[in-house]
């Protein structure tokens, strides 16, 4: 009975994180602002023929009135230039991306050329797969002013279709949602309480060159929580916050590409050694997985069970995920994470890492 009222404790003291971030993290809601700041909407685009048909549409219909979108072909391999050329219009300008150089990252790389073409004030970094409704920029840009921060990023509500999507994707609100409180990035100092998704960064231009842009994280995979950590470094404040109706963002089609995307980034995300990131391995299992199995031998450990589905339930609401289907699945997405984690691990330290046709 001790043993079961020690992992009963353990585990109602990992519930404070989510129930913390359900409570207070902010949520990005229709607002308006009289402050009509001159946006550049940025976007990289690599063999996104099919993206850019359906969500950049929509990207051009922005209520606000003052922003330009500026789109960057990375040397797309099918029809990308063809669809840009397609929408071409006042709001829109498109250019064609250099070459890869030495040392950097794609994506990085592709930011970087797109913000020496920009003219705005703010910087919203944009994924190709992100949907915008009409009231998204002005929303962001208001939220932003409100929050006096120099970064802003929006974490979208995932969209998910295929059983691969489900059996993957809510891992990484869950994981995120549990292990860091939000609402703390923006009122602590230290950088090692940073996150942020590059599918959605809005970013004062005079901040982002003082840290040196993209360039300063052009060998990073995960350049975005990168950027984070070097905006607090240098003094800036930023914040981390959740859409659920005003941006959404399918990030994969399948569970292949799934668990390729997942696994690219989080070791890498972690940044921590290899000897800590193994320990923290091992204690996730005994913390999150061990009670399942001793529920097998003693059935009064089901208790603990309690804690792990506050958890499950307060991250899938602040995500907008499906309460009835993410609890069904919660034990599966808890064991998938370790071979995601040892595979990120394994690809990240043999260099094997592939993302768009091309080797990271």
């Amino acid at each position: 009975m001790i043993s079961v009222l020690i992992f009963f404790a353990v585990l109602s003291f990992t519930c404070i994180v989510p129930v913390y971030n359900l409570l207070t993290a902010r949520r990005l809601t229709p607002r308006k602002t009289t402050k009509k700041q001159f946006v550049s909407i940025l976007i990289p685009a690599r063999n996104e023929e099919k993206n850019i048909k359906e969500f950049l549409p929509r990207i051009l219909k922005q209520n606000y009135p003052n922003y330009e979108v500026i789109v960057l072909d990375d040397n797309s391999e099918d029809n990308t230039y063809k669809e840009l050329k397609k929408l071409e219009c006042e709001k829109l300008r498109i250019i064609k991306g250099k070459p890869l150089e030495k040392g950097w990252i794609g994506k990085p790389w592709a930011c970087h050329q797109l913000s020496k073409e920009a003219k705005g004030d703010l910087f919203l970094f944009l994924d190709a797969d992100v949907e915008l409704q009409p009231e998204a920029l002005e929303s962001a840009v208001a939220l932003f002013q409100e929050e006096k921060v120099s970064m802003l990023s929006c974490f979208p509500q995932q969209i998910m279709k295929s059983w691969g999507e489900w059996l993957i994707i809510p891992i990484i609100d869950l994981m995120s949602l549990t292990l860091l409180p939000l609402e703390l990035i923006k009122h602590t100092k230290s950088h090692l309480i940073s996150i942020a998704i590059g599918q959605f960064i809005l970013i004062n231009k005079e901040a982002y060159l003082k840290i040196g842009g993209h360039e300063s994280v052009k060998n990073k995979k995960t350049e975005d929580t990168g950027i984070a950590r070097l905006i607090k470094l240098h003094g800036f404040k930023i914040s981390a916050v959740r859409s659920i109706n005003l941006i959404k963002c399918r990030m994969y089609s399948n569970l292949f590409t799934s668990i390729q995307g997942l696994s690219r980034s989080v070791y890498d995300g972690t940044n921590m050694k290899l000897p800590v990131y193994l320990i923290g391995i091992i204690l996730y299992f005994c913390i999150f997985l061990l009670p399942f199995f001793l529920i097998i031998n003693n059935p009064s450990f089901i208790i603990v069970l309690v804690p792990l589905y506050v958890i499950r339930i307060s991250t899938a609401i602040l995500a907008g995920q499906d309460l009835i289907l993410t609890s069904l699945l919660f034990p599966l997405h808890l064991l998938l994470f370790i071979p995601l984690a040892l595979n990120s691990m394994y690809i990240s330290m043999t260099h094997q890492v592939i993302w768009k046709g091309r080797i990271i």
